[in-house]
């Protein structure tokens, strides 16, 4: 059967149980996860002792540990649902989340494992150039083999520990009626195939006349997994991750990073965004219950964007001089990232988004020598 597609938050409770049972041994994502691992060698700009390192470890093995992040995480995601106007904020900020953010810097109160699938998709980089198309991201804690330490004389097979990191895994949706792009249709292969040959989309087997060959017509909505890069929780987001050496590949590395990043920060600045609980249909929790998650589980978290301040809500100059005019604070990017002094002696740091705003008193002169673009809200 078609795989479900997402028309609003309360689909989501849906989705997580589809794609737990694609990762379940044998099923097609894990069969996918598998391929992968096989094709780790064809990474020909990945440093050469992490691939010697990776490869002493069976495909086989390193296919469940992939599928099994897959699943646990899944299986513990908080739930959340992006609106289309968060999606463009989230797209136009996330590049500017500062390079030297770590996993433990951000905010307190986000769970360890959550799901965000987006009203809209998220337009960012592949890690082999050019545009990706995403969906839905997946997070949650990793323990990854330090294969990148570069100390002299470190060998990667003599370190039995494994280092503690963020998995961040992403998904794009598509409707098979629709038709793919060659770029979607080369991500989508593979999972497809699978898919198809374990009867779990709807498909029409045509035989060619001449050559005896079959093909086969595919119909309704798939969710392709686009793969996973991991955020040590000692790294800052600008560092290079050891599978992506390449300037694609790190630009793509750093861009799960910061999505991440500005993703959690926003939804805990409740000055920028505000969030609703949905809860499911009856139903549709207890197909999660009967799954072995708890009834809570198929709460979906709603985010949307509050509105933007109104003119004259900031009379006051930093300084704490009265302004007897207007000026706009953030307009000329849209808004900006700061790292607000806070705790006690104000000696530690915490980022936050600057929303644009009017600063003065209202019915004066605006002053400002940048064209205005404010959100649409």
């Amino acid at each position: 059967m078609s795989a479900p597609r997402v028309h609003d938050a309360l689909d989501l409770p849906g989705l997580r149980l589809w794609l737990l049972d694609q990762w379940q041994p044998g099923r097609p994502y894990w069969e996918v996860a598998a391929q992968a691992m096989i094709d780790t060698t064809a990474h020909t700009a990945m440093d050469p002792d992490a691939v010697e390192a990776i490869m002493r470890v069976s495909p086989q093995v390193r296919a469940r540990g992939y599928a099994s992040f897959e699943r646990r995480t899944l299986q513990g995601a908080s739930l959340w649902y992006v609106t289309s106007e968060m999606c463009d904020l989230l797209e136009a900020t996330l590049h500017g989340v500062p390079g030297d953010v770590l996993p433990t810097s951000l905010p307190e109160g986000v769970e360890a494992h959550g799901l965000v699938v987006f009203e809209r998709p998220l337009l960012l980089h592949a890690r082999e150039g050019g545009e990706l198309r995403v969906d839905a991201v997946l997070w949650g804690h990793a323990d990854v083999f330090d294969v990148y330490d570069k100390r002299p004389g470190y060998r990667y097979d003599d370190d039995p520990h494994a280092i503690s990191a963020l998995g961040i895994s992403s998904y794009a949706h598509h409707n098979l009626d629709d038709g793919l792009s060659p770029d979607d249709l080369s991500r989508a292969a593979v999972p497809l195939n699978q898919l198809i040959l374990a009867g779990t989309i709807d498909s029409d087997a045509l035989q060619h006349r001449e050559s005896g060959e079959l093909a086969f017509s595919v119909h309704g909505d798939i969710w392709t997994p686009l793969g996973r890069s991991d955020w040590p929780m000692e790294d800052r987001i600008d560092e290079a991750h050891y599978l992506h050496p390449s300037p694609e590949g790190r630009a793509s590395a750093e861009e799960d990073r910061r999505l991440l990043a500005a993703f959690w920060t926003l939804v805990n600045q409740h000055t920028v965004t505000t969030t609703q609980v949905a809860h499911a249909p009856r139903h549709v929790a207890r197909r999660s219950v009967r799954a072995g998650l708890p009834r809570e589980a198929s709460d979906v978290r709603v985010v949307i964007l509050r509105k933007l301040a109104a003119p004259g809500d900031h009379p006051v100059s930093p300084s704490g001089r009265k302004l007897d005019h207007r000026v706009l604070v953030g307009g000329e990017t849209g808004g900006f990232w700061r790292h607000q002094p806070c705790g006690p002696g104000r000696a530690e740091r915490k980022l936050i988004w600057i929303d644009p705003y009017v600063r003065g008193p209202e019915g004066t002169e605006l002053r400002t020598p940048v064209t205005v673009r404010l959100w649409k809200r």
